[in-house]
Order: structure tokens, then C-alpha cells, then sequence
């Protein structure tokens, strides 16, 4: 590592089983990224074991990015990780991209965060177990694309204007986007079951300007008997 200091790294990923063991070597290579100015930084770190529930999962050391490596900052992957936002945090004024995969983090960290990353283009979060609603309040004017998938979360409120893609997996819940003019793309894959007719007059209300719209879902289809009767 000391034979790099100075140097500039465009892009680093640090993949392994995670062991709690190796936290200091790989805060280490965080602060290498940060010296480095490094503007696309992925931690995907799952446990040894994935059948072990509340497995040990690595802190993102928020508090070892500077005012400097936050601007250089355009792209961000955390993957079994956990994350805390210190107190007065600033946001991640220049990041574009945000991927999300079974972050544990909280209500608040996580629309602070959002509600600070004010140049972001691309944001997905998958598995990220909120337990209760997302609220961001500042618009998120540059979002263009948005991807949620399997997050027990109970509602989602966002001012997307400029949004063209939106993919949703899982239970359907309550989901605000603002005014998405713009929207073209929407990928609805669903395991709450509903009717077709609720289908047909419904998200055509929560997407009106959608232009190409996948919907997968359990379809409950009422079905008429006829009874016949004849005069003999």
C-alpha cells in the first residue's frame, strides 16, 4: 500500500468473504481509496456463512472520507455492509451512482443520505430492510433511473422528476414518485396478488406517462358459472 501513496486510483473494489477479523485491513484500503482520489469506491463483503442470520457485517467508515475524497466521489457500491452517517454530514455532492445490497441502516441515515447526494443519476437498493417508511423530502432533480427490490419497507415518498426507468420487486406497498413526466420504463414484477381489473384501472393512475410498462403478477380471475335450464 505504501508503495502507492500519491498515486490516483479511478477505480477500486474490494471483494471477499467477510471475517470481522480483517475490519483494520480493509478500513486500510478505504483510507487508500480516499488518498487516492479514487471516484468509483465497491465494498461487497458477504459473511463466510450466508445461512448464519444476523451475521457480522462490516461498518463503512464514513467518518474517514474527507471534505476533498466526498467531492472526487461519482460512484458508490456497499454490499453486506452496514453504514452510519457521522453528525453534520454533507452528502456526496458529485456522486452519480448509488448500489445498494442488504445495507443495514436506518430510516433517517438513509434519507439523509439521499436528500444529500444531490447529483445523483442512478440509484438501486436491494434487500435493504428499512421496517418502516422512506421519505425524502429534497428533490432528487438528475435521478433518471431507480430500482427497489425485495426491501421490506412500508413506503416509499420521492420527488423524481426527471425519472425515466423505475424497476419494483417484491410487495407491492405504497410507492409516491412526484410528477414523472419523463417516465418511460417501469418493470413492476409483484408478489401481492390482485385483479386484473385493479391492474388495468389503478397504475395506469400511479403511472400515467409511462410508456413501455411490465407487470408481472398473480392474477385472481373471477370466474362466472352459467346454469342452464331446460324445459323438458
Amino acid at each position: 500500500m505504501q508503495q502507492h501513496q500519491g498515486t490516483f486510483v479511478e477505480e477500486l473494489m474490494i471483494k471477499f468473504g467477510y471475517d470481522n477479523r480483517l475490519v483494520n485491513h480493509i478500513n486500510t484500503w478505504v483510507a487508500f481509496a480516499v488518498s487516492a482520489q479514487t471516484k468509483s469506491l465497491a465494498l461487497d463483503l458477504p459473511p463466510r456463512d450466508l445461512l448464519v442470520p444476523q451475521a457480522d457485517q462490516y461498518r463503512f467508515p464514513v467518518n474517514l472520507l474527507d471534505n476533498r475524497s466526498i467531492f472526487w466521489l461519482r460512484h458508490l457500491q456497499l454490499s453486506f455492509a452496514s453504514f452510519e452517517l457521522p453528525p453534520q454530514f454533507n452528502g456526496f455532492p458529485n456522486l452519480r451512482t448509488l448500489d445498494l445490497l442488504l445495507l443495514r441502516v436506518t430510516r433517517k441515515d438513509l434519507q439523509d443520505l439521499l436528500s444529500n447526494c444531490i447529483n445523483l443519476e442512478w440509484f438501486s437498493m436491494v434487500r435493504c430492510h428499512l421496517n418502516d417508511e422512506l421519505t425524502v423530502v429534497r428533490p432528487l432533480s438528475k435521478l433518471l433511473y431507480l430500482r427497489v427490490g425485495h426491501c421490506k419497507i412500508t413506503k416509499i415518498v420521492l420527488n423524481a422528476m426527471k425519472l425515466k426507468t423505475f424497476m419494483f420487486y417484491g410487495r407491492l406497498y405504497p410507492v409516491d414518485l412526484g410528477d414523472v413526466a419523463d417516465l418511460k420504463h417501469a418493470v413492476l414484477d409483484l408478489y401481492t396478488p390482485m385483479t386484473l381489473e385493479h391492474a388495468l384501472s389503478v397504475l395506469p393512475k400511479v403511472l400515467p406517462s409511462v410508456q413501455d410498462l411490465t407487470l408481472r403478477a398473480s392474477f385472481e380471475l373471477k370466474v362466472c358459472y352459467l346454469t342452464l335450464h331446460s324445459n323438458m
